[in-house]
């Protein structure tokens, strides 16, 4: 029991550190008034516009497999020449559990190598702006115009705001934490490799598929 309890603690604590960094950011949002973005989406260009993101992941799959190849697959048979040799022994049964343990530890361990690597790989992409975000929002680098009002005559007029309000200069930081956040997400879809974004890119284009035949059946 003491040690399920130590595991749960251990796992909340996990938890905890990692939902630190986005529950400070919700509270940063909350006290500066950060505003929402203008995000603009065909879904009959979403596969045209994730592909360099699809491209990108294809390479670090590559890159990755050349780099821990050679590091770890000389460990990695040595580890199935034992576990086959022990097999062999069928009176062996605590060298095979031994064999198989070792064994599995072994790919466990060189799968978080290769993780940490695609991880890697992808925050330097996502940096120099490989990022699956970004190119969904209207007019990026666009100029905004804060809304406006005037009263002239008794007649007061308002001028709604014109423009995505990233590009408000009062809103820097808002900005700036959108683009940490978008990093964030496009490295973990790069380091989840290329099947991944496809998945993406197929569900999202199934949903609007089946809203656009519900709709034309409605009408009908």
């Amino acid at each position: 029991m003491a040690d399920n309890a130590t595991t749960n603690n251990q796992d909340y604590l996990d938890l905890g550190i990692l939902a630190a960094p986005g529950l400070l950011l919700v509270v940063a949002g909350i006290l500066l008034h950060w505003p929402g973005v203008n995000i603009r989406v065909d879904y009959t260009t979403v596969p045209t516009v994730l592909a360099p993101l699809m491209l990108t992941a294809l390479f670090i799959e590559r890159a990755v497999e050349v780099v821990i190849s050679p590091w770890r697959d000389p460990g990695a048979d040595q580890k199935t020449r034992a576990l086959k040799d022990a097999r062999s022994n069928a009176a062996a049964i605590v060298s095979q559990k031994v064999a198989a343990d070792a064994y599995i530890q072994y790919k466990g361990k060189t799968r978080r190598y290769a993780f940490a690597c695609a991880l890697l790989l992808g925050t330097a992409a996502a940096t120099v702006g490989i990022r699956a975000l970004w190119p969904f929002l209207d007019d990026p680098n666009g100029i905004f115009v804060a809304a406006t009002q005037s009263t002239v005559n008794g007649v007061t007029t308002v001028n709604k705001a014109q423009g995505n309000p990233i590009n408000d200069p009062k809103y820097h930081n808002f900005r700036t934490a959108f683009i940490v956040v978008d990093i964030a997400l496009s490295a973990l879809l790069l380091a989840g490799g290329a099947n991944g974004i496809h998945s993406v890119i197929t569900a999202f284009t199934s949903f609007f598929d089946r809203n656009t035949q519900q709709n034309q059946g409605t009408s009908s």
